[in-house]
């Protein structure tokens, strides 16, 4: 009787130990896969953020773009209207009334 007891005493104990070491591999191996999808997906969103500001980028250097020529095109036009006035303005008065 009291070798079945030491003997299951020893069992158990081994059992235990061995349990508590494939406990400690489980969780270290846990652990190491969810670090790796949290990489993963933090690098998967940033490569989304980089996209988007390169989109975002290139959307607003075109708005520049066309926003700058159409402010040259009205100061163009501005100038040659100032011009025109300019040009009637100076005119003799009969080159005027030949005009109309």
């Amino acid at each position: 009787m009291r070798l079945q007891k030491l003997l299951h005493s020893m069992i158990a104990d081994a059992v235990q130990s061995n349990n508590q070491d494939i406990c400690q591999e489980i969780i270290q191996e846990v652990k190491s896969s969810i670090l790796k999808e949290l990489d993963y997906q933090f690098r998967m969103q940033e490569e989304k953020d980089d996209e988007r500001e390169a989109d975002r980028d290139a959307r607003n250097e075109e708005h520049y773009k066309k926003l700058d020529n159409m402010l040259r095109n009205y100061s163009i036009k501005q100038k040659s209207s100032v011009f025109a006035r300019i040009k009637n303005f100076s005119k003799p008065k009969a080159e005027k009334q030949q005009e109309i």
